[in-house]
């Protein structure tokens, strides 16, 4: 797999919603959930690519769905929570990779459909907090982040996902509302 196990939290059996999940960071994290033991609903526009994602997970013994969303349409993402569901019987973890209009269909899905102590991660080229979301959710204690990629730098997608799958676990669920920016010279994962 593309992302080590040992950067990510145990997530047996936590369902995991990635979004652009055909290439790049989008398969980063959804392989390295994998290996964590996640459940994977896995979104793109085509289905050619999470698909082959999807049965990449399932060869390793993995499971993972494969939808096709396009996610700047709130009926595309409203069944794509839909099919989670009624697969999985719910969401934990929505990281997404959308433009900003896309983003907030995304996370109005999110927050209507993610379990109590879930986590909403959005990843960006701008420095978008969620702040009034991270507000509303805090009584559910769902944590709201984005990470911010540096425009000037190539990110490699895994050390992405291990920010992300930090954010996910335990000592990162005490983080909300924030933003994360992977690439600058300082940032020491």
């Amino acid at each position: 797999m593309s992302a080590t196990s040992s950067s990510f939290p145990d997530l047996a059996g936590k369902v995991v919603l990635v979004t652009g999940a055909s290439r790049g960071i989008g398969e980063a994290v959804a392989l390295g959930f994998a290996s964590a033991g996640a459940l994977l609903v896995l979104a793109s526009r085509k289905i050619e690519g999470v698909s082959a994602v999807a049965e990449t997970i399932k060869s390793q013994g993995g499971e993972a769905l494969a939808v096709a969303c396009h996610t700047g349409k709130a009926s595309d993402v409203e069944a794509l929570a839909a099919r989670a569901k009624q697969t999985f019987g719910g969401v934990d973890v929505v990281v997404h990779t959308v433009s900003s209009r896309a983003a907030d269909i995304v996370n109005r899905e999110a927050a209507r459909h993610l379990r109590d102590g879930g986590a909403i991660v959005s990843l960006s080229s701008a420095a978008e907090a969620l702040p009034r979301l991270a507000v509303e959710l805090r009584e559910r204690d769902i944590t709201v982040n984005t990470v911010s990629l540096a425009l000037d730098r190539p990110c490699v997608p895994e050390r992405v996902a291990d920010v992300i799958a930090y954010l996910v676990s335990g000592h990162g669920h005490r983080f909300t509302g924030q933003v994360f920016r992977v690439g600058e010279a300082r940032w020491r994962p």
